[in-house]
């Protein structure tokens, strides 16, 4: 668009339906009994997505260029899966038998623009870029479920288990990024960086047991609420020695992470302060234009996410 504007985007959408089945006979020899499980498994899957993507490069001067490139997608899916399984024994007597029934559904919003600016300057190599990009995703999962236990010899009384489960997870995260470069002679220069990052991230699984009548039973051992907050403040400094062949990079970054995670459902809480000194470095080594070799080294220091906390996977 014009000679100091350029634009690119793209959709994608995507559609899938599947129908599956499977039917196996297994027959058990142990010591004191025989019997052949007779298992049915039916499935059928849907999804769609939609993807966009844009990416907005402007020259706001000879020197400053801004940079907007927001991404989204939203996907849809839908399962549904019941299994039978006959249990019969060596008489060919039909004994006991399970019958499970799964409806799943999800719904799933994922959204992010980039935006940058980059600033040149007269002086070779001298450079400074400012990064901002905030994170947007959520997503709702719900899923029916019945199960059906059925004994033909009074092994014990029939029962049904009939449950709602619903899954919601979001995250909001705001991270930013400054970097400066500067040359100090013509092949050795320094980079100095600073990174803030805030993470909002929330996980509830809520699971209802029908007593009868209604759904309203509330299952508490497969039920929670996870609420965590993430901040990341990274401050660093990088020596670069270039030439025509190679490239050397040394440098370190300091850390500090301050984390907060809450147990809604309980009260709980648990907060997390850590402070990292992270070392790194670089060489590369181009032979020919179609040849190199590339070393690098970093050092990682990563803290449990929410899910990894959560008793129930």
């Amino acid at each position: 668009i014009g000679k100091k504007i350029k634009l690119n985007t793209d959709y994608t959408f995507k559609q899938n339906t599947m129908t599956s089945g499977q039917e196996t006979n297994t027959q058990y020899f142990l010591e004191d009994t025989t019997y052949t499980n007779a298992q049915k498994i039916t499935a059928n899957s849907f999804n769609q997505s939609h993807n966009f993507n844009l990416r907005w490069t402007q020259n706001l001067d000879s020197l400053t260029e801004l940079t907007v490139k927001p991404k989204i997608s939203y996907g849809i899916t839908g399962n549904n899966n019941v299994q039978e399984d006959d249990f019969i024994s060596a008489s060919d007597t039909l004994t006991r038998e399970t019958n499970i029934s799964s409806k799943n559904s999800s719904e799933t919003t994922d959204a992010n623009v980039m935006l940058k600016l980059t600033r040149n300057f007269k002086k070779k190599d001298r450079q400074f870029s400012i990064t901002y990009q905030p994170t947007y995703y959520n997503s709702v999962s719900r899923t029916d479920l019945v199960t059906d236990f059925r004994y033909y010899l009074g092994q014990a009384p029939d029962s049904v288990l009939r449950q709602k489960k619903t899954q919601e997870a979001y995250r909001m995260e705001n991270n930013a990024t400054l970097t400066y470069i500067e040359p100090l002679t013509k092949k050795v220069k320094v980079e100095i960086g600073y990174g803030f990052s805030h993470n909002q991230n929330n996980n509830n699984r809520t699971t209802l047991d029908f007593n009868g009548i209604a759904f309203d039973a509330l299952n508490t051992t497969q039920s929670n609420d996870f609420r965590n907050l993430r901040m990341t403040n990274r401050a660093g400094a990088k020596l670069i020695y270039e030439v025509k062949k190679y490239r050397l990079s040394i440098g370190a970054n300091y850390r500090n992470i301050y984390q907060e995670n809450v147990n809604a459902t309980t009260g709980q809480r648990l907060s997390l302060n850590v402070n990292n000194v992270l070392p790194t470095a670089s060489a590369n080594f181009r032979f020919t234009q179609t040849s190199n070799l590339s070393i690098f080294y970093n050092m990682q220091s990563q803290l449990p996410d929410l899910k990894q906390m959560q008793p129930i996977t």
